[in-house]
């Protein structure tokens, strides 16, 4: 059970980074900011350091948090060369 507590507390941290980072980046957060401000909400001891937000970033790249989705021209050259790769 403590694991499954720890998981969801870390899925929160790693989402709540990625929202600040990319999600309101019109407040020009810096990763110093960033990290910061998390350490504050979160309470964490250790504080996070500015480096330590990019492989956090990476991680919510891992679990789904941040997804790129290309634009639709370049979807369909995709599924068309996917589907006749001959062409």
């Amino acid at each position: 059970m403590k694991q499954d507590n720890k998981n969801r507390d870390d899925d929160a941290l790693v989402f709540r980074i990625a929202q600040l980072f990319i999600g309101e980046r019109a407040e020009n957060l810096s990763p110093t900011d960033i990290a910061e401000q998390v350490t504050r909400e979160f309470r964490r001891q250790p504080a996070l350091s500015r480096e330590m937000i990019y492989p956090l970033i990476a991680q919510a790249v891992r679990r789904g948090f941040i997804r790129l989705v290309p634009p639709i021209s370049q979807q369909l050259v995709e599924q068309v060369s996917a589907r006749y790769p001959l062409l």
